[in-house]
């Protein structure tokens, strides 16, 4: 089972994010564009695990905290040979930032083997993008902003031939 940690964006962010892709693509924007219903900000990626029981029980060990805003910012692509990623940036808010280093600190110290890449909060929009000039520049969309109040645990399965990110654990911080 694949799984991960991440913040569930709420139907308004997903909706525009969405219509912004769907406006890129038909612009003749080529790439594995995410279904709205995948968005989401990953806080630690975990791989391949045999249950999700175990996350869970760190997740609920989790400190509460206040809830506080999360705000999109700039995009952004990571260059690859096959195409590249894009991505909509995300403010790195002190809080933001405590969180997952906590959960990441949680986790590690749990026994769960993690990335050790520098976190850079970003939703994904898109992989194997290939660019054309200037493409970023035509992604249009307007600031978003939510609280967060809980984290998400995901698993990423085929659904009817279709990679989905699937809910399967909420933990409010709150």
């Amino acid at each position: 089972m694949r799984l991960f940690v991440g913040l569930q964006l709420p139907a308004r962010w997903r909706d525009a994010i969405g219509g912004a892709l769907s406006a890129l693509q038909a612009e003749g924007v080529r790439g594995r564009f995410l279904p709205p219903e995948n968005l989401h900000l990953t806080l630690v990626f975990l791989g391949e695990l045999p249950s999700p029981g175990p996350v869970r029980a760190v997740l609920d060990t989790l400190p509460r905290s206040a809830p506080f805003p999360l705000r999109t910012a700039s995009p952004g692509l990571f260059l690859r040979k096959r195409g590249d990623i894009w991505w909509l940036g995300v403010e790195r808010s002190s809080q933001l930032m405590t969180l997952q280093a906590g959960l990441t600190a949680a986790l590690a110290e749990a026994g769960f083997s993690l990335e050790a890449r520098p976190y850079t909060p970003h939703i994904t929009l898109a992989r194997q993008v290939k660019s054309p000039p200037n493409p970023l520049e035509r992604l249009s969309l307007p600031a978003l902003e939510t609280t967060v109040r809980r984290v998400t645990l995901f698993s990423s399965q085929q659904v009817d031939g279709a990679l989905r990110y699937l809910p399967l654990y909420h933990k409010s911080l709150i």
